[in-house]
């Protein structure tokens, strides 16, 4: 099996690792500074044309841990470059800003690491003020 393992230092200490198993990619981390923590699990995989993915994290700040799990979902439109998208996430543990989100999108791939993207976003929190709906454009260049 493929392993990755890093660790950095830039202001906290960073750790993570990756593993391919069976066509799933998982993934863990964790960031660290001071009592602040975070630590994050994903996996994604490729079922019939669709890309499925999922991540779960846990964030303690001052002695209080929330926690979030979202899933997501992508499909190439038949054979052009055109690409739907769409992600469900639920956030935990503080009433104040737990919530509720999901985001559609449209990607065109101009080549491998070119896309442009079109999306909404939605976003459901249980203290109203900080509800949001967002449309939003971009440009994904990767180096």
């Amino acid at each position: 099996f493929p392993v990755t393992i890093g660790v950095l230092r830039l202001g906290g200490w960073s750790y993570g690792a990756k593993l391919e198993v069976a066509g799933v990619l998982l993934d863990v981390s964790r960031w660290e500074l001071g009592g602040d923590k975070t630590n994050i699990y994903g996996a994604v995989t490729n079922i019939y044309g669709y890309r499925l993915s999922a991540l779960h994290s846990e964030d303690t700040t001052s002695g209080t841990t929330t926690r979030g799990t979202s899933v997501g979902l992508k499909k190439q439109l038949w054979s052009t470059p055109w690409s739907l998208a769409g992600t469900y996430g639920e956030k935990y543990g503080n009433e104040a800003t737990d919530l509720k989100a999901y985001n559609v999108s449209l990607e065109y791939a101009y080549s491998k690491r070119t896309n442009a993207h079109v999306v909404y976003r939605n976003v459901d929190a249980k203290v109203a003020t900080l509800d949001t709906k967002q449309i939003g454009f971009g440009l994904i260049h990767r180096f």
